[in-house]
């Protein structure tokens, strides 16, 4: 359970930068993005608590960190007994 927990913390921790670095890029003022999100049908527990780190800047997401590769997502659901998607070497 706390696998899945985690795999979807991470998704949306992922997806809340994700978001912010769209709007930021797209002109708008972080705050804003925030601001308007935060309560909004697009947003997530993980955007309101780290949303407004990300707009103050004191928030650094290492998005490697939070995306674990897929030879380990396979692994992890594999040993969960669950059919996923099999990973291929890239020197295949």
């Amino acid at each position: 359970m706390k696998f899945v927990a985690n795999h979807l913390v991470n998704i949306h921790n992922v997806a809340a930068a994700e978001a912010m670095t769209l709007g930021m890029k797209a002109g708008l003022d972080p705050h804003l993005i925030y601001d308007v999100i935060a309560d909004s049908a697009g947003s997530s527990r993980m955007f309101q608590v780290r949303g407004r780190m990300m707009a103050d800047g004191s928030l650094v997401l290492d998005l490697v960190e939070l995306v674990p590769p897929i030879e380990s997502r396979v692994y992890s659901t594999s040993r969960a007994g669950l059919d996923g998607p099999k990973a291929v070497s890239q020197h295949e």
